[in-house]
């Protein structure tokens, strides 16, 4: 019974796959500040956590997921082309963003929105 319950929370938990890219504060068209007003000019990290930019409709605002293979991120911001099963994952260089290109990647909600 335990072990149901956990697998049926797990299976609510799994969002599928994902197109992930990278991109940097200084994009074109970036601010250096996420759509959620958080100053990311000089970092990459929110209170520990990866910035993640996902659809909000899809994954709200201060939600926690887990990308496969790298990790988990704090969703902080949105951006014209995020859109349905996308996300847009921040890091530093040009060169980790190009070394990453574009994935399909499974994604895992760990907390939706503040923990509502």
């Amino acid at each position: 019974e335990e072990l149901q319950r956990k697998n049926a929370e797990e299976a609510k938990n799994n969002l599928g796959k994902f197109n992930v890219s990278w991109y940097l504060s200084t994009c074109k068209g970036c601010s250096g500040v996420t759509a959620k007003g958080i100053d990311v000019r000089n970092t990459t990290k929110y209170q520990g956590y990866q910035i993640a930019a996902t659809d909000w409709s899809v994954i709200p605002p201060y939600s926690i997921i887990e990308v496969e293979g790298y990790g988990q991120y704090i969703v902080l911001d949105t951006g014209g082309k995020i859109l349905g099963k996308t996300l847009d994952l921040l890091v530093a260089t040009k060169d980790e963003a190009y070394a990453n290109g574009r994935q399909n990647l499974k994604v895992k909600l760990i907390r939706k929105g503040k923990g509502e």
